[in-house]
């Protein structure tokens, strides 16, 4: 296992979401100096420098139940930027990552929430809902339609303005 030494300070902020049912990454700070010999092909030697996340509000990172820790056994990466400089980017990438904010009624890990497998794309699949929502309105707006169909040959037209 190879460490990467060229990092002077790594930073992580937590916040809560307004409920304060999670817990997530919000911004992630790396500081590292040029002068090592990692960066000897650097083309701004003898600089420090300070990457981070985009500043927008929008970033949330790995959000997690109060309570627990996030666990992930696959690679993670984050693309960071350096405000100083736009065009210098740098990817922080995580193995074995497990991480807490704050310990939760005891001094260890909560019980571990897993990352989402890649293989699903991140995320819940949206296709059965999909699916049953598009039923949905297919069967109401057919039973509109089959109704006034009905009514338009069926039911006896009516004057409402001779009857008395």
């Amino acid at each position: 296992m190879r460490l990467f030494t060229a990092f002077s300070e790594i930073n992580f902020v937590f916040l809560q979401t307004p409920g304060g049912e999670r817990w997530y990454i919000q911004n992630v700070l790396l500081e590292c100096s040029s002068n090592e010999k990692e960066f000897e092909h650097f083309r701004f030697p003898g600089r420090t420098l300070r990457f981070s996340t985009p500043q927008d509000n929008s970033f949330v990172l790995y959000p997690t139940p109060v309570g627990q820790a996030f666990t992930c056994h696959r690679d993670l990466s984050i693309e960071l930027t350096d405000p100083d400089m736009p065009d210098t980017t740098a990817t922080l990438l995580l193995r074995e990552f497990k991480t807490e904010p704050f310990m939760f009624k005891s001094e260890g890990y909560g019980q571990d929430h897993m990352c989402s497998d890649p293989r699903t794309g991140g995320g819940r699949s949206e296709t059965a809902p999909f699916i049953v929502g598009s039923m949905l309105a297919l069967a109401a707006l057919s039973t509109v339609t089959g109704y006034s169909i009905y009514r338009y040959f069926k039911i006896k037209k009516v004057q409402y303005d001779t009857m008395e």
